[in-house]
Parts: C-alpha cells; structure tokens; sequence
C-alpha cells in the first residue's frame, strides 16, 4: 500500500470537505478525486519551507539576527541575553511548524510534538552557526532537511489524522 492509500485510509470523511475547501482555495478549482489529501501533503512541504523563510528572513529583525549569537557585541545584548533571543527565534520556527501541520488537519499532540521538536532542533542549529562550527548554507540545509523530514513522517501515516 503506497503512502497516499495509507493515509487515504486515516483520513476522516468529517474532514474531507475541509480540505477539499481549502485546497479549492489555494488552486481556485472544485476537487474531485480522492487523491485531494495526497495533493495536500504536497502543499504542506511549500508550506513547511515557506514558513521557514517567512521566519529566517522575512519576520526576523537586524536585532534578533545578531543577539541570538553569545558572540555577538550589540548595545541590546546587556539589556536581553543571547540565549533569550535564539530561543525566541526557535520558539517561532516551532510555532510556525506546529501551525502548518494543524491546518492541515493533524491533531493538537501531532502538530505540537512537531513544533517542540522543531524548536529544539532550531535552536541547537543557530546555535551552531552562530559558534562558527558551520556556515549559513550547512545551516540552512539542516533547516529544510528538518521540514522535509516531518513532512516525510507525517505523509508516510507515522501520525494519524484526527482533525
């Protein structure tokens, strides 16, 4: 039974119209076929990653760029620790993570074991970076191996589907 059957079958018909919904949403087109939720397992992948630019990039400061690092020599750092700043910082990829993964119907303990781990993950992997054991693009490579790995875990029926 291929990962697209498997999940089929965890998938509830309580649910169904709200992907079915959602994904007419995104696509602007009514769906059909039963393979919708194999669709949208595609979608969560550009969702999990586009989150995680929105938040490396996009929604993080100058500020918490630099005092996330103990290293770092800025004026805030005497005010706010380092370590509050990286942990902010993998707080909201965490929290990003475990978002994506609910709104795509997964229940409250899955999304939010994601985002825990995500957090954790996040934060030893800044960390890295910011100790100069590696550069921004072993970093980042790390970071989307994340996204792509609870994305494999979850479209592969390791958590089920409760919505």
């Amino acid at each position: 039974m291929g990962s697209c059957e498997a999940h089929r079958q965890t998938h509830t018909f309580a649910n169904r119209p709200k992907f079915h919904s959602q994904l007419r949403a995104i696509s602007g087109k009514p769906i059909k076929s039963i393979n919708c939720h194999c669709r949208m397992n595609s979608i969560m992948l550009f969702y999990l990653i586009a989150c995680h630019a929105l938040m490396d990039y996009a929604l993080q400061g100058d500020a918490m760029a630099v005092c996330k690092c103990r290293r770092a020599n800025h004026p805030l750092q005497k005010s706010v620790p380092w370590f509050y700043w990286l942990s902010a910082h993998a707080m909201l990829h965490g929290m990003a993570v475990g978002v994506v993964i609910r709104w795509f119907g997964y229940d409250m303990v899955t999304a939010t074991t994601f985002a825990i781990i995500e957090t954790v993950i996040h934060w030893f992997v800044d960390l890295g970076k910011c100790e100069q054991f590696f550069n921004i693009h072993v970093d980042q490579g790390i970071h989307i191996a994340c996204k792509i790995a609870w994305w494999a875990m979850l479209v592969n029926g390791n958590f089920a589907i409760n919505g």
